[in-house]
């Protein structure tokens, strides 16, 4: 298994565990030694994970964040906790405005299901405009959180500043990610362009 693909499951563990995982319980679900795990924790505590979602301004990632750092806490070894707890880190909170207009977990969720969305979007000099769009990724800057989508009204992809949308309903009508081809497009596409 790639060293990647280990440490996301390591969080995704920590992140649906019931009650605290040892190390020893980790290492048998992996098929890897607890030493692998305990250097795969540090390497995520060496990354700020998760201490840089802390700068989202996404309340349940946050809290799913908080959630497992405790876990992690508690599987590390005892002379390793004030590592964790105590890390000599700053995560600045970030420029990001937030969503008053959007649930970022319900965007999230219609990502997820591949869920249409109507928003009523301001664009930078307030014009609102009524859309249904695709939502296909979540992009996390320091300065502006967006939503990746496809546009029905401009036949295109289109980045969404959450701060701009202005209400938002996920619908009932599903669209085709087409094997991650949506993705795929979007990804190529600058993500610094905000739809105006």
């Amino acid at each position: 298994m790639p060293r990647s693909d280990r440490l996301f499951d390591i969080i995704q563990a920590l992140r649906t565990a019931k009650k605290p995982m040892t190390a020893a319980a980790l290492a048998e679900e992996l098929e890897v030694t607890p030493r692998t795990v305990y250097r795969d924790i540090a390497t995520l505590q060496a990354r700020r994970v998760p201490r840089l979602v802390k700068r989202l301004k996404d309340s349940a990632l946050q809290q799913a964040a908080d959630a497992v750092l405790a876990k992690v806490s508690v599987v590390v070894p005892e002379r390793l906790r004030p590592h964790i707890a105590d890390a000599p880190v700053y995560v600045s909170p970030g420029m990001a405005a937030e969503a008053p207009g959007a649930d970022l977990g319900e965007i999230r969720a219609a990502i997820r299901d591949s869920r249409k969305l109507y928003v009523g979007y301001a664009d930078e000099r307030g014009r609102r405009t009524n859309r249904v769009i695709w939502p296909i990724a979540m992009a996390y800057y320091v300065d502006a959180t967006l939503v990746g989508a496809w546009c029905e009204l401009r036949a295109d992809y289109r980045n969404f500043r959450i701060e701009r949308i202005q209400s938002s309903k996920v619908l009932r009508e599903r669209f085709d990610q087409d094997g991650g081809r949506l993705f795929r497009e979007w990804s190529a596409l600058p993500k610094h362009r905000p739809e105006g």
